[in-house]
């Protein structure tokens, strides 16, 4: 790389850091790290592999993918991060940085050094990225990484034609950033798949290719993409005796989805209806540009440009960015994944955070619109004015959404308040027991109230914890000090089954939540 990509790099790393770090501390002192309860379960994950009744792997559990658990682990083992909830942001921190360095790195091979900072600031200053970078979720890890397999995809597209160029080394690491993305997100599965054909067809299309020089370096491409969900497949049928829990168990999201249903069917718009799917998927990713019709502005420009693109064989890589769409509208139609956006359905939010997959496509894609139409118009002369129009647009449209709240915050604050209300409820009686007193709990709804209580789990017995949890439930009393039982929960209804020797101590009430019941053993002497 020269020597001014590389001064560029070095100054997108600290301006991308430093807006890090900043929106961290924006959402720390506001307190919203823990409003996703997918972000509150990550971080439970991660921190009972170590601190629990039952350490070990096995804790990893199934449904979601092991890395960012993993990465979470060192981070959530102080008491103040796992209180607070903030050891569960710093890897997708760092992954955020990596992301905007990505953006920056996959412009600068075919736009010029104006565009790519113009397309790497679209991205790293979109309000919803900055959110989902300061929690414990898993976009922006993900991001990451695919926007790291695209910029090695392309770096191999580029040498495949070269004679005497290394072809091993970008397959090498374009399969280090789908193995990541395929133990973050299943979307990295189908990823996969789709840089597999890329790579083949790239390939084919070469002068010669069957030439040893490109078959041998793409056979061990694919045996390497192999080996993340292979490694996963394996894990499941050791720990759960079949090797698709994640997909057909009773946690996974087809079973949620006809859990949630009266009728067992799974029903939400678009199930069944591909093009319907498609429309909810486009809108939430709109969304996430920017409220109203602000998203419209970047989403259909970048989406014109990339399909035109594909025409010239340089910028096809740029393509596999919009698999999101594919993976998501058969995901939404076929696989029970609802996404509700609130101006389509009576203000629900629902998934709308998924959006954020398109975020490099329409980064990239709307920088590319901007250059190709200078490039290739009168409007070349005017290059500033144009530019600054552009930057204009995207800065408006990003404070509009920080104005009305990013969506992402919005949908966390939506379907976070109420189970915050009933966990900093709990939290509070909870801080009064004694330090080394053993509880039963459900931790599949409220294991935020033990994280804001800042309870190691090792105290708690739960369903996580075999044999213990089914023993306590035959005698709650006699395999715990204190009991905290939800309307409906296994341990209510063990309580109700076997109430000998429980003292009532109190009732916490939340509007919308199931009340939370906490009982005493008055067994003495209990051993531990």
């Amino acid at each position: 790389m020269p020597a001014a990509y590389t001064t560029d790099r070095n100054r997108i790393i600290a301006t991308a850091s430093l807006l890090s770090i900043c929106s961290f501390l924006y959402y720390y002192r506001s307190g919203q790290f823990l409003l996703y309860g997918d972000a509150v379960a990550h971080m439970v994950i991660a921190r009972r592999v170590f601190d629990s009744l039952t350490p070990g792997l096995t804790q990893l559990g199934t449904v979601w993918l092991p890395l960012p658990h993993i990465l979470m682990m060192p981070f959530l083992a102080s008491d103040w991060s796992w209180h607070t909830g903030a050891g569960g942001s710093i890897p997708n921190m760092f992954a955020y940085v990596a992301a905007v360095v990505g953006i920056f790195r996959l412009a600068s091979a075919h736009l010029d050094r104006t565009f790519s900072w113009f397309a790497a600031a679209i991205f790293a200053l979109n309000p919803n990225l900055l959110y989902m970078q300061s929690v414990a979720m898993t976009e922006s890890l993900y991001l990451a990484a695919i926007i790291w397999v695209i910029v090695y995809l392309d770096e191999f597209r580029a040498r495949v034609n070269s004679e005497g160029e290394n072809l091993y080394t970008p397959l090498i690491k374009c399969s280090i950033a789908l193995s990541a993305a395929m133990l973050t997100r299943y979307d990295g599965w189908f990823l996969d798949a789709i840089c597999a054909i890329a790579v083949i067809v790239t390939v084919l299309g070469a002068r010669n290719p069957r030439s040893a020089k490109l078959i041998k370096p793409v056979a061990i491409f694919i045996l390497l993409c192999a080996i993340a969900p292979s490694a996963w497949l394996i894990y499941n049928w050791r720990v759960y005796n079949n090797p698709l829990e994640f997909y057909n168990g009773p946690y996974s999201a087809r079973a949620i989805s006809q859990k949630m249903s009266a009728s067992g069917e799974i029903m939400h718009p678009g199930w069944r209806d591909p093009r319907e799917a498609r429309a909810w998927y486009n809108q939430s990713a709109r969304d996430n540009m920017g409220p109203g019709y602000w998203g419209h502005i970047f989403f259909w420009p970048a989406l014109i440009v990339t399909v035109l693109a594909c025409f010239a064989p340089r910028y096809r890589t740029f393509a596999i960015l919009w698999t999101p769409v594919v993976f998501y509208t058969l995901s939404i139609a076929y696989g029970g994944v609802p996404i509700f956006v609130p101006e389509w359905y009576s203000g629900a939010y629902v998934n709308v955070r998924y959006g954020t997959q398109l975020l490099p496509a329409i980064s990239l894609g709307f920088a590319m619109a901007i250059y190709f139409v200078l490039e290739s118009t009168a409007l070349r002369s005017r290059k500033k004015e144009v530019i600054a129009l552009a930057a204009a647009l995207v800065l408006a449209s990003y404070i509009s959404a920080w104005i009305k709240l990013p969506i992402c915050v919005q949908e966390a604050i939506a379907n976070g308040k109420s189970k915050t209300a009933v966990e900093v409820a709990l939290a509070d009686y909870l801080k009064q027991l004694p330090l080394n007193a053993r509880l039963l709990m459900f931790c599949g709804e409220h294991p935020g109230a033990l994280m804001r209580a800042g309870i190691p789990l090792k105290h708690i017995v739960n369903e996580n914890n075999w044999p213990f949890w089914n023993d306590a439930l035959v005698a709650p009393a006699a395999h715990a000090d204190y009991i905290i039982a939800f309307d409906g929960d296994p341990v209510d209804i063990a309580v109700h089954s076997h109430p000998e020797d429980l003292l009532k101590l109190a009732v916490i009430h939340t509007p919308g939540k199931n009340q939370a019941n906490l009982y005493r053993s008055q067994i003495k002497s209990i051993a531990r």
